[in-house]
């Protein structure tokens, strides 16, 4: 027998454990370090470009083309779209797994089938493709000048110019935004007025530009083949693109026939401005440039903003004098601090761990044998993590701190069987073989269940086959070295260290527990005895269990994710339709003068503009969690402040989240509903329904907050052409066109160098001549005869409202709803509340359809009684294998009813819901009250079969034996993992919320395990053979009857 070897060479098993933490350690310097695994769908952005198209206009002319064209791609999820003024952008989300570089080349490829379908005007300035993570942005640096000797522009611009190129070449970064003022841009400020006096139209302007604002090539002198050749050859050079506001001005626009020219400064101002003026960014006081740093879907955060600092760090040093940056939004900082308390976790799990064992065994001689089998085991990990490529994460490090209580079970078993032997007066190394001879089989057994019960959960797919692999992994591999451990080290550790004879405890308190705890024992085998001499009150308990489980699924409410506290709150305000971003930058400075006033917040960030003019996204910064230790500054109480803030103003729409529970996947917590129109309605009846749906929704207590920022009440006019009236006075419908597009939109012109890069010419009109609808009738057309026409006698206008964008889902027109769940009321439970709303109020021939993290909880809804299910199959048919019998392994699963109710109850009486990081514990309590059952029906069936020579008992004694003889291990075992759950159970701080989950229900389930399912095992072994007798007697009876 293995254990034998090591007894006799015990220097090559301590050599073997010294070796596997070595290359724990090794491994454990290779890994990298993040929040998750790679668990977001990745995604892949199209966007284009349309200038002053409306957004109905660009919904039929581009999204309608390239969506039917990319429907059905490989590996799609779903795509969604939205369609604003003067832009298109597509977001299509693959299946979770899927390669991010296939997904991007295969809707390049089929983007380029569908390009001659667009506009010219599309095709000009090209489709943008990306592969990037979706939600606000793992990273927001600030870049601000202190003094105010730079303005927002020049800082925008100079993030753009300097800084944004670097930190987008750096390893893992998806994309780079910037938001402020926008890149440079040459504006043509047009004045109506003096273009009609002279003669100029918008077309003449664009003709002028495009001609004198170009880079041709003028070819070369003395290049062969040439009659005589030449020495030397040169190069002829043109002026090229022009560069300064001067040179633009000077750009001559019509000649006169007495000499004279018309140039651009006489028509127009020119300035060096921005390409766009609809968006502005400001913490408290101050303009900033904020830089939005996006990872890629494949990208480890942590090390992407690491490389992101330290590249900060160096371009500094070159900053001009008055420009600063900061990081106003770190992500990573949750999942840094995270870390670092699941660590403090850990270390104070191994301190409760080895105070329990050391309490029982009662001499720090003892103590150390199972104490060495927790850095083997925990550090040799990392060996496996690296073989299969994982990372260091959150859902690791929760593995990490529940294998603590775990991996010292095996070497307990071993040393309390070995101590009970000396005790018997055998010698150390003599109780030791023996005692390898008893355990060898329980010990490989029951760690082999724990890690079959995890077999079925690793084939699952989507973000909880993710989640699951990773604890499954964990705790199998820890598990799996612990019973190495147990089987090389602990032995020879028994032999060589422990003492011959009744060796006296340490102190006399532990002497006294212990006296304590054998007068315990006699009484739990009073009632162990109870059970065991009647079967059916023990059928009849497992029943009532069982209904038990059966009700608390039924009163428990299901989750995908808990909420946590990230550190941040997103907030997205929004104005009344044709709101002006000056005015939205006044009202939401105020709002955010009062939200930053909360006790907990530090400043709120503010983007103007972040989904059209009269919207803004805020992000409140709290601070730090461990100065937010009160109920008063907890996430919660400082989003019901900054709502009730929000709520206060009249003219405002909108709402305060917290962040999404994933990185990446959507841009606020709660939940994501997609109203889907599948009729043929227009936008204002497609919001009325919107409104129907929200009115009734928000009379249910399900919800917090419900919010869309859809709407279609935007003002907008309506520009009829006369054609007959055109017609007559000479004047090309395409002229109109162009003119209006130039005057009141931003018509890009062509491009022009400066720094080193290709900025953007546009023309538009001044100000003063775009103001109000009345300005159009300063606005003039030139006819076919040259003279100019003013624009208000060829067209007439009506005043109309729709919406600023238009939304679309998998092609359908749809409004997105965001919402937050009422307190109490889980995630689940609200997507159930809305699914129940919107079948009794939707039409026919409208539906719904959720996306990001609530697609994500909907797929994952249902499985956890497929996987219990399995779980139990897995490990019923291991044990068969291992007893050789049918019904033998019932006796041991019959525990796991008994830790399924005791985990629910308390998750349910706790408040919190069955999200995944319950289900986890759930799963993993099949494997670890299996185990417990295991040592108690091992020692009982060879008690029945006899073994060492001695005869066999019936079942009964045997039941009794095992109990009186097991209780010890068991109940050592089981507090030891109990007291190691205790840093989830009380955890605070970041990530609290998915270590209460996971601890509360494993805390829970093994309380019922330790406590009821410790007495009902020697009755469930009891009952079994029973039920085996009564067959075996039916059979029988009806053979002799045959």
């Amino acid at each position: 027998m293995a254990g034998n070897l090591f007894i006799k060479r015990p220097k090559f098993a301590i050599v073997i454990s010294i070796a596997i933490i070595l290359a724990g350690l090794i491994s454990l310097t290779t890994l990298p370090l993040e929040e998750y695994p790679s668990i977001t769908p990745p995604q892949v952005i199209v966007s284009a470009t349309y200038s002053g198209a409306s957004s109905d206009v660009i919904t039929s002319t581009i999204a309608a083309p390239i969506e039917l064209q990319l429907n059905g791609i490989e590996d799609m999820l779903y795509m969604s779209s939205e369609s604003k003024n003067g832009s298109y952008k597509l977001t299509l989300y693959f299946d979770v797994g899927a390669d991010p570089d296939m997904a991007l080349v295969n809707v390049q490829n089929q983007l380029q089938l569908v390009q001659p379908r667009l506009p010219e005007e599309v095709k000009r300035y090209g489709l943008t493709v990306k592969k990037t993570t979706g939600g606000a942005g793992a990273l927001f640096i600030a870049l601000t000048s202190p003094n105010k000797t730079y303005n927002s522009l020049f800082l925008a611009n100079y993030a753009t110019m300097y800084i944004k190129d670097e930190l987008a070449r750096t390893k893992g970064c998806g994309q780079v935004q910037i938001f402020g003022a926008g890149d440079y841009s040459m504006r043509i400020w047009l004045k109506p007025d003096k273009m009609a006096s002279l003669g100029v139209s918008t077309s003449d302007i664009n003709a002028a530009i495009t001609s004198q604002n170009t880079q041709a090539p003028a070819g070369n002198i003395g290049v062969e083949p040439m009659d005589n050749p030449q020495m030397m050859k040169f190069t002829l050079r043109t002026k090229g693109r022009l560069k300064t506001v001067e040179e633009f001005e000077n750009i001559i626009v019509k000649s006169n026939v007495n000499g004279s020219n018309v140039r651009i400064k006489d028509v127009a101002r020119v300035e060096l401005g921005a390409e766009n003026y609809s968006s502005a960014v400001r913490i408290g006081e101050s303009d900033v440039a904020m830089i939005s740093i996006s990872q890629l879907p494949e990208a480890n955060t942590i090390d992407l903003v690491n490389r992101i600092e330290k590249k900060m760090e160096i371009l500094s040093k070159k900053f001009p004098t008055d420009i600063e940056y900061f990081t106003q939004y770190d992500t990573t900082e949750f999942v840094r601090e995270s870390i670092h308390e699941v660590i403090s976790a850990i270390v104070l799990a191994i301190i409760l761990v080895s105070a329990v064992t050391y309490l029982f065994l009662g001499t720090a001689r003892a103590a150390f044998i199972p104490f060495c089998a927790i850095p083997v085991s925990l550090i040799g990990v990392f060996i496996f993590m690296a073989l299969m490529g994982f990372s260091i994460n959150l859902l690791i490090l929760f593995g990490l701190v529940l294998a603590v209580g775990l991996v010292v079970d095996d070497a307990i078993v071993v040393l309390e069987n070995t101590q009970r032997h000396i005790q018997e007066g055998k010698q150390p190394r003599e109780a030791t073989e023996i005692t390898m001879q008893e355990v060898f089989g329980a010990v490989v057994a029951t760690s082999l269940v724990l890690m079959a019960v995890f077999v079925p959960v690793s084939f699952m797919g989507g973000i909880s086959g993710q989640m699951y692999r990773q604890f499954a992994v964990c705790i199998a591999t820890s598990i799996g070295l612990s019973t190495v451990v147990a089987l090389t080290l602990s032995p020879a550790l028994c032999a060589m260290i422990l003492k011959s004879g009744e060796e006296k405890t340490d102190f006399e308190f532990i002497q006294k527990f212990e006296n304590w705890f054998n007068s315990i024992r006699d009484k739990y085998l009073k009632t162990v005895e109870y059970f065991v001499r009647a079967p059916k009150k023990t059928m009849n308990t497992l029943i009532g269990i069982i209904i038990g489980i059966l009700i608390m699924f039924w009163l428990c409410p299901t989750g995908f994710l808990p909420e946590e506290d990230r550190g941040a709150l997103f907030a997205m305000i929004q104005l009344q339709d044709g709101a002006t971003l000056s005015r939205t930058a006044d009202v939401v400075k105020t709002i955010s003068d009062e939200l930053v006033k909360i006790p907990g917040v530090v400043s709120v960030m503010q983007i103007n503009g972040m989904n059209g003019e009269n919207s803004a996204f805020c992000i409140l910064k709290l601070e730090p969690w461990s100065k937010r230790k009160s109920a008063k500054l907890s996430l919660n109480s400082i989003m019901r402040q900054a709502n009730v803030i929000v709520s206060k103003y009249p003219e405002v729409t909108g709402f305060v989240s917290s962040p999404p529970a994933i990185t990446g996947m959507g841009m606020y917590g709660g939940f994501e509903y997609q109203l889907l129109d599948k009729g043929d309605r227009s936008s204002d009846q497609l919001f009325d329904e919107a409104q129907s749906l929200l009115r009734t929704a928000r009379g249910d207590a399900a919800f917090s907050s419900l919010y869309t920022s859809f709407t279609s009440s935007l003002p907008q006019v309506v520009v009829k052409i006369e054609e007959d009236k055109a017609m007559a006075q000479g004047v090309s419908i395409s002229e109109i066109y162009s003119t209006l597009a130039a005057q009141f939109g931003a018509v890009y012109v062509n491009d022009f160098n400066k720094y080193g890069r290709v900025y953007r010419v546009y023309m538009q009109a001044d100000a003063p001549y775009r103001a109000t609808l009345s300005d159009i009738n300063k606005i003039y057309v030139k006819n076919n005869q040259g003279k100019m026409v003013p624009l208000s006698a060829v067209i007439s206008t009506t005043n109309i409202v729709g919406p600023y964008s238009l939304t679309r889902f998998n092609m359908y027109p749809a409004i997105t709803i965001n919402g937050n769940p009422a307190s109490g009321v889980s995630s689940g439970d609200a997507m159930k509340a809305m699914t129940r709303i919107s079948d009794e109020i939707l039409p026919k021939d409208m539906d719904f359809a959720w996306s990001g993290t609530s697609l994500q909880e909907q797929q994952s809804s249902g499985q956890i009684g497929p996987i219990l299910a399995l779980a139990l199959t897995f490990v019923y048919l291991f044990l068969v294998a291992l007893y050789e019998s049918w019904m033998l392994p019932a006796a041991v699963l019959m525990i796991s009813p008994v830790a399924l109710l005791g985990a629910i109850f308390f998750q349910y009486v706790s408040g919190l819901s069955l999200d995944i990081y319950a289900q986890v514990g759930l799963v993993m309590l099949i494997g670890l009250s299996t185990k417990q059952a295991i040592l108690i029906v091992e020692f009982a069936k060879d008690a029945m079969e006899g073994v060492n020579g001695q005869p066999g008992l019936n079942y009964i004694d045997a039941a009794m034996q095992a109990a009186k003889l097991r209780f010890r291990a068991v109940m050592m075992t089981n507090i030891a993992f109990i007291l190691g759950l205790l840093p989830l159970v009380f955890a605070h701080g970041a990530g609290a919320g998915s270590r209460h989950s996971i601890g509360v229900s494993v805390f829970g389930g093994m309380l019922a395990v330790a406590f009821l399912g410790s007495i009902l095992v020697p009755a469930f072994f009891v009952m079994t053979n029973v039920v085996k007798e009564k067959a075996e007697e039916f059979i029988n009876n009806r053979r002799k009857n045959q």
